[in-house]
């Protein structure tokens, strides 16, 4: 026990006189809490859209207040002359622009439809498409009755008076269909806040841990190479050696990444998914470090596995889910089924603990054959 608790020790002091691993470890939560304590406003987004509207036409005027009515929270309409629309849409201070013709209520009045309404838009638009539809859908309200009229005027039949329908459909046979839009007011601020960025930010601390997995199996390398562990390997044997000082990083990762999934809004079953995905990684760090040139092993992998687990883990989507041919690959990442542990998946969280035995294994078996060859 002596020799264990010296070999921690060791372990605290290492750690102290080269803080490089603990800086790494202590960039994620830092940055968070960094953002955690920008003004609330700054993180906010607010997408501009320009309306020109004719002059004295009450269809117009219409128009626009069921634009105001059914606007979405993040969205604003600006009143505009069209010169203005085009230019704040070519300066890319508006994300687009849209222009009612000048005969807009004559148009409307007469059934002329085509080019009743321009969309502006620049290359650097992207939200255009969407915010086509909410102003396509204003304007299909305003004529529907006369698009409907002409219809049935095409098959012989006339447009029956607003409410005839009661009369025709029985009560049996009617559906009562009401909508109901819930927008960001409607939930706590906190929640709304978080909900987008929730999944994103644990798989951003789960890819930050595997990363610092990797920087510690080279600080293991490091040290099993150094004259003290060579020495010290007959007497008190690997296990003594290498166990505590694997323990003390791994548990130095998971303290970081519990604070940093504290500040992103984690629950206790995150942090438990957390432990034992940090477990997981440890014990794959300890074996990584006791292969045959794991120096240059952890070199190639080092730049490689965070790009491959954004790819094919879903961090930012699954991809597996598109592509086919990556779902074997996504399943063999530790952090692919972390991600699915923390979203309530008992499963992942039982293929999780089968990683951490596999690779338990593994380490004990390098950790055999190392012994040999040093001896």
């Amino acid at each position: 026990m002596s020799v264990i608790l010296a070999q921690v020790q060791m372990a605290l002091l290492s750690l102290w006189r080269r803080p490089g691993y603990l800086v790494a470890l202590l960039l994620c939560p830092l940055v968070l809490a960094l953002g955690l304590l920008l003004p609330r406003e700054a993180r906010g987004t607010e997408i501009l859209v320009g309306i020109s509207l004719p002059e004295d036409s009450p269809a117009a005027a219409e128009l626009w207040e069921r634009l105001e009515e059914e606007r979405a929270g993040a969205v604003t309409y600006r009143r505009a002359a069209p010169e203005e629309v085009r230019a704040q849409v070519a300066a890319g201070h508006w994300e687009c622009g849209f222009l009612l013709a000048e005969d807009f209520e004559d148009r409307l009045a007469e059934g002329r439809y085509e080019d009743l309404v321009t969309q502006v838009v620049s290359p650097a638009s992207t939200m255009a498409l969407p915010l086509r539809e909410p102003v396509s859908a204003a304007l299909l309200e305003l004529c529907w009755q006369d698009i409907a009229g002409d219809c049935l005027a095409r098959i012989g039949l006339d447009l029956p008076p607003v409410g005839a329908l009661e009369d025709i459909i029985p009560p049996e046979n009617r559906v009562a269909v009401r909508a109901e839009t819930v927008g960001a007011d409607a939930a706590p601020r906190d929640a709304v806040e978080s909900l987008p960025y929730a999944d994103l930010l644990t798989g951003g601390v789960g890819l930050w841990l595997q990363t610092a997995a990797l920087l510690a199996a080279g600080h293991l390398r490091r040290w099993l190479r150094g004259d003290w562990a060579r020495l010290a390997l007959p007497r008190v044997g690997l296990g003594v050696l290498l166990l505590p000082r694997a323990a003390v990083l791994g548990l130095a990762a998971w303290l970081a990444g519990a604070a940093a999934l504290l500040l992103t809004g984690g629950d206790g079953r995150a942090l438990a998914c957390l432990a034992l995905y940090q477990l997981c990684l440890t014990a794959a760090s300890a074996a990584l470090a006791l292969l045959p040139g794991a120096e240059r092993l952890i070199a190639v992998l080092l730049p490689v596995t965070p790009l491959a687990c954004v790819i094919c883990c879903p961090v930012l989507l699954d991809a597996a889910m598109l592509v086919p041919a990556l779902y074997p690959v996504s399943r063999a990442l530790p952090l692919t089924h972390f991600l699915l542990a923390v979203q309530g998946q008992m499963g992942s969280a039982a293929m999780l603990a089968g990683m951490t035995a596999l690779w338990g294994a593994a380490a004990w078996a390098l950790g055999r054959r190392f012994a040999r060859s040093a001896a």
